[in-house]
């Protein structure tokens, strides 16, 4: 199946995120940016994670689709208390100001869809790897 995996965002739009998600095969693909919300399917390549961040008034919901990772959080960079593994349909909720990464440490892709309340990203931001993500000048 094919999709449109252009930034809708304002937009009314029905999907199989699932399906979408798993043929999402950029590290990062935002598909609706609202004024409140926002959508993005990321693929973490084994070995590789989201890279350790914070959303500063930004609450933010992971849904794995695929794959195995390790899930980390806390109060601050150097203090991730909480460490869990993930997996297929496990779901993270990570509150606004709180430090966290997710590391694929399978051997297949790992695929997620995550939303955020507040956008993080540009509309239409598509990363095809985590180096794109890393030297975007409009991400933090």
């Amino acid at each position: 199946m094919a999709f449109d995996f252009s930034d809708r965002g304002g937009k009314p739009f029905i999907e199989n995120i699932e399906e979408m998600t798993l043929a999402n095969e950029n590290y990062r693909t935002t598909i609706w940016t609202g004024v409140k919300l926002q959508v993005a399917l990321m693929t973490i390549v084994p070995g590789d994670d989201i890279g350790l961040e914070i959303h500063v008034g930004v609450d933010q919901f992971l849904h794995i689709v695929s794959g195995q990772g390790l899930c980390q959080m806390g109060q601050s960079e150097d203090a991730l208390t909480i460490e869990q593994p993930v997996s297929k349909n496990d779901a993270i909720f990570v509150p606004a100001n709180v430090w966290h990464n997710v590391t694929n440490t399978g051997t297949e892709s790992l695929k997620l869809y995550t939303i955020y309340a507040e956008p993080d990203h540009l509309d239409g931001t598509v990363h095809q790897t985590h180096d794109d993500a890393r030297n975007d000048p409009n991400e933090h």
